[in-house]
């Protein structure tokens, strides 16, 4: 009868994945019927875009599983950390402006779009394992990384590129994840400031706001984790959900407001590991005035 249920559990989590990737499927050829086909790809190529990641990790950590959210945060930045330094580094070009159908910034390879959605997605299908999740992902990375060359901003070596740097890195950790738990938790904080700050080294080098901007937020999610991971927080889901909003509101707002207004570059790092502190220690620090009160 258990075995049962959570069958049962498992078939309905897939079918929503195998409904969603028909509809993706379905929109791309009735936009194209409709003569939009450019407008669909725009829409697509939205979601591999650093607002939408913005959005969907905060949420998955406030909603869904902070433990997991935590690692999805820290491997998605490292991959971005590693995608602007081969960017910075290769100085290889992107496809001439004349060809471009939406604005984009920086060198073409790899592609930020194409190695970001590899990673986000591929980390949470070797987490959870759901056929019908790994599906909707391979089609949906694929839809983001044609986007970028259907819009000519990126050549297929950057899509390729970008996608098999982003596999790796979604293995690596993988495999690594349970060696790094093995050791004590100092031997692992050592780890994260080595890495933190190979971040601000190669963030100088290349005089990058984005890696600055990464590591930043890598400090601050890391620290507010740690405060926050043996502290009371809502069970329900009703409960998180407002509270979600909130801080989603705040984050939305502090990173439209930091990349309209910071203009030197290292000061990214500070501003941002303020942005890692709001989403992981404000939460709980709400919750418990509430309760107080």
């Amino acid at each position: 009868m258990v075995c049962w249920v959570i069958m049962s559990k498992v078939r309905r989590v897939d079918l929503v994945f195998y409904v969603l990737t028909v509809i993706l499927i379905a929109a791309s050829v009735i936009c194209y019927a409709l003569g939009r086909g450019i407008a669909f790809w725009k829409a697509v190529t939205f979601l591999g875009e650093d607002y939408f990641y913005v959005i969907l990790l905060p949420l998955i950590y406030l909603i869904l599983d902070r433990e997991f959210g935590f690692r999805l945060i820290l491997v998605f930045l490292t991959s971005m950390w590693v995608n602007a330094g081969l960017k910075g580094f290769l100085k290889l070009p992107r496809p001439p402006k004349s060809r471009w159908l939406v604005e984009a910034s920086g060198y073409g390879f790899p592609s930020g779009h194409a190695q970001g959605s590899t990673t986000f997605y591929g980390y949470i299908a070797s987490e959870y394992k759901s056929v019908g999740f790994i599906v909707f992902s391979v089609i949906l990375i694929g839809f983001i990384c044609a986007s970028r060359i259907i819009l000519g901003v990126h050549y297929l070596r950057d899509i390729i590129g970008g996608v098999v740097i982003g596999l790796v890195i979604v293995l690596l950790s993988y495999f690594l994840e349970g060696v790094l738990y093995a050791y004590k938790a100092h031997v692992r904080l050592c780890l994260l400031a080595t890495l933190i700050l190979a971040e601000i080294v190669t963030g100088f080098i290349l005089k990058s706001y984005i890696i600055f901007l990464i590591s930043g937020l890598c400090l601050g999610v890391y620290v507010g984790h740690r405060y926050s991971a043996k502290r009371e927080y809502p069970r329900r889901i009703a409960l998180r959900v407002p509270l979600a909003a909130f801080i989603l509101f705040l984050v939305v707002l502090l990173h439209v407001l930091f990349k309209k207004t910071v203009s030197v570059f290292y000061l990214f790092f500070p501003c941002y590991f303020i942005v890692g502190l709001v989403v992981t220690v404000l939460p709980v620090l709400i919750y418990s005035a509430f309760r107080r009160a």
